[in-house]
């Protein structure tokens, strides 16, 4: 197909036309994004002076709980108690067949009268060989070993009565009896069941005496080990407070919680404290000036603690460290760092940046 001159022409001519006006058009300008504001929750910073306090639940235990068991094996054949019971000093707990006890008892018994006889029998020679040797009919080596006879008769008649006493003691020892007062809080063996000596078969909670037992993160010890005083309260009764005294704080921390075990001993209580009730224990610190902060206030990055703090002027945020003095529930006391007056942030403060200018929200800063 021939293209003619004048089409050519026009094509050309349109071109050189869209350039034209290409080359007369203005350069865009370029977009500039709009200022991010972020709303923030924030509050005013004021120093407090304050004892801070630590609260842990717990469960109300005996400080002192034995373990029952038998002193000789058998089959248990009487268990006289269940979980609850109150017991006293001499109370029949358990028993065990004493069958075998008894007739170890009676085979001594009969070894000793033979034993006895023996005996009395060498004696009245003796006695008589005395009168021949004052006679000089026999000669002092035979009166020797006469003697010899007695003391060897008088021997084995000691060492069988001990042996009778022995096996009295065991059939005693069958019959398991409290040795004080107290509550059983366990059994661990049932009538039928065939026990070693010391194999457990009771738990025993003696009365008097009572522990609180909490656990402690060990970011706490200091501070319960420091505590100026400690209060006591059951969940049954938590109107009525009763004074506590740390005793013993666990070394090791359990494999499981990684908590450390902690008693604390409660004096003058009442019949409405009763072994494993739930309590509450509430540790009183030194009173200190500081600035109590919401825990959620706090900043941490590569194990610093810090603050967001908003300027006034520009409303602009800064990252300041702190020091923390203690934690209280969702507060934190607030040992240097901050000297009040300060607005901080208290929710979003892992979406700020230094710099980032922000929006309070209404009514969050007093």
């Amino acid at each position: 197909m021939r293209v003619t001159t004048w089409h050519l022409t026009s094509v050309f001519t349109c071109v050189a036309i869209v350039l034209s006006l290409t080359g007369c058009s203005k350069p865009a300008e370029p977009q500039t994004k709009p200022e991010v504001v972020m709303p923030v929750l924030a509050t005013k910073v004021a120093l407090i002076q304050r004892a801070p306090e630590y609260s842990y639940s717990g469960e109300v235990r005996a400080r002192h709980e034995t373990v029952k068991a038998f002193r000789v094996g058998g089959k248990i054949i009487d268990r006289y108690v269940e979980v609850g019971s109150l017991v006293k000093p001499g109370q029949a707990l358990a028993r065990i067949d004493a069958s075998d006890y008894e007739l170890s008892t009676h085979g001594v018994q009969s070894q000793i009268q033979g034993v006895r006889a023996d005996y009395e029998q060498a004696r009245k020679e003796l006695e008589r060989f005395a009168t021949l040797l004052d006679k000089k009919f026999i000669s002092q080596a035979e009166f020797d070993r006469r003697q010899n006879v007695v003391n060897l008769a008088k021997a084995r008649l000691d060492e069988l009565q001990t042996r009778l006493a022995v096996t009295r003691n065991q059939v005693a020892y069958t019959v398991l009896r409290s040795d004080e007062t107290g509550v059983i809080t366990a059994v661990e063996a049932e009538r039928g069941q065939v026990v070693t000596a010391g194999q457990p078969v009771l738990r025993l909670a003696q009365m008097g005496e009572i522990d609180i037992v909490v656990n402690v993160p060990e970011n706490q010890l200091q501070a319960i080990q420091q505590a100026q005083a400690v209060q006591v309260s059951v969940w049954a009764n938590p109107g009525k407070l009763y004074e506590g005294k740390v005793r013993e704080i666990s070394p090791i921390a359990d494999p499981v919680t990684r908590t450390y075990t902690a008693k604390i001993a409660v004096a003058q209580t009442n019949d409405e404290v009763r072994l494993g009730m739930t309590a509450t224990v509430k540790f009183r610190g030194e009173q200190i000036t500081a600035a109590y902060i919401p825990l959620s206030a706090v900043y941490r990055k590569n194990s610093q603690t810090a603050v967001w703090v908003v300027d006034a002027t520009t409303h602009e945020v800064n990252l300041v460290p702190v020091v923390a003095k203690a934690f209280s529930g969702n507060e934190v006391a607030i040992e240097s760092g901050l000297h009040g007056g300060e607005t901080i942030v208290t929710a979003g403060v892992h979406k700020l940046y230094p710099g980032q200018k922000v929006r309070i929200l209404e009514n969050s800063a007093p």
